[in-house]
């Protein structure tokens, strides 16, 4: 390369080189306006109402950004604001009810609940935001059950529903007691059945927190005390209450007088409960209410409810699967006593403990036929 070739490049370098840093200074000064963390969470939320649309949007970025802290200059910001101002909170509000971190979701909802509250212009927003954030919630919050060992399902004898349950058995759980925070999202789920002896009194506090629920069965909860059902006091849509081989004793009677102006049904299986305890709680019920109270016995079959107990059903790995019983057979006597109905048969099985034996005929077919339960 010569002299004058070296003269001209050299000429030519200073012109391009400029419009190539002025590119990246503009770049950098942009990206230093939008996740510049320093600015004063004020003036962010001023930034909310400017008349550029880049800058409100990368102010609405950067609030959702500092999370917990936004969310009082927001609220202070938004009685006095512009539309355009208390749709942007809303949204970040939204945004931030969302957040992994319990105490920013906890906050944000708050936020949003005052807003629902308010006589602004866009408070019915905040209350469409608040419905469809349960929704979300709710999901979350059976998935994240199921995850952790939970069920959804319909219940089958000894107790029956025919609605979905979440059904929760604690040999099959994998969480903690503080993952059963997440009961108190859902809210389409109305009977919840927990099983086995893991199950505590502080199990029943989250329960506690579902207030639509109408249903409970608790089986084989060894520790489950009087105290613990003291907690579903707090249920005022409580209508169906059913313990299922439990060592409740008579202090139960006094743990559900809270519930007893609202309670339909209270089903005593298998618990230490005396006859004459059950025979003063069905004393306090009223009268429209049913207390099923039974020793712990378990045929398991389900009867026609016309006069004569025909089987509809026999529970696989009953007492009743066991001794032969069939779907179609006619239940004529239990123990010698005669059978005319499934309300007989359920008065003679509710006297006898769980392995009693007692002798039971049917008719099949032409014939009579004799098995033992027990």
């Amino acid at each position: 390369m010569n002299r004058d070739e070296l003269k001209t490049r050299g000429k030519a370098e200073p012109t391009a080189r400029p419009c190539w840093l002025g590119i990246c200074l503009a770049v950098g000064l942009m990206a230093g306006t939008a996740w510049c963390d320093d600015q004063p969470l004020s003036e962010l939320v001023g930034k909310l109402d400017s008349p550029r649309y880049e800058e409100r949007a990368r102010a609405t970025e950067q609030l959702i950004a500092r999370g917990r802290p936004s969310i009082e200059p927001l609220l202070g910001a938004f009685k006095d604001g512009s539309l355009e101002l208390r749709i942007r909170v809303v949204h970040i509000l939204r945004q931030l009810a969302l957040d992994s971190d319990a105490a920013t979701e906890d906050a944000a909802t708050r936020a949003l609940t005052q807003l629902s509250r308010s006589s602004q212009s866009v408070a019915w927003r905040a209350d469409e935001v608040l419905k469809r954030l349960g929704l979300i919630r709710e999901d979350r919050a059976i998935k994240r059950l199921k995850a952790l060992g939970a069920e959804v399902g319909r219940l089958t004898e000894p107790n029956y529903s025919s609605q979905p349950a979440l059904v929760i058995d604690s040999a099959d759980w994998k969480g903690s007691e503080e993952d059963l925070r997440q009961l108190a999202r859902i809210k389409s789920i109305t009977t919840v059945k927990l099983v086995g002896p893991k199950v505590t009194d502080q199990w029943l506090r989250y329960v506690a927190q579902m207030p639509q629920l109408t249903g409970i069965v608790l089986s084989e909860t060894e520790h489950v005390t009087a105290n613990g059902i003291s907690h579903l006091a707090a249920l005022r849509q409580l209508a169906e209450l059913d313990i299922f081989y439990a060592p409740l004793d008579d202090t139960l009677i006094e743990a559900v007088k809270p519930l007893l102006d609202q309670i339909r049904v209270i089903k005593l299986y298998g618990t230490q409960v005396t006859a004459d305890g059950a025979l003063r709680l069905q004393k306090q019920l009223p009268v429209q209410a049913e207390l099923d109270y039974r020793r712990g016995a378990f045929l398991g079959v389900r009867c026609s409810p016309e006069s004569l107990c025909v089987v509809e059903s026999v529970v696989e790995g009953s007492a009743a699967f066991r001794a032969g019983i069939r779907s179609g057979d006619i239940l004529i006597r239990f123990d010698d006593k005669p059978v005319r109905s499934f309300d007989d048969l359920k008065a003679s099985i509710a006297k006898y403990r769980p392995g009693d034996k007692a002798k039971i005929a049917l008719l099949r077919g032409f014939g009579e036929v004799s098995f033992f339960f027990g």
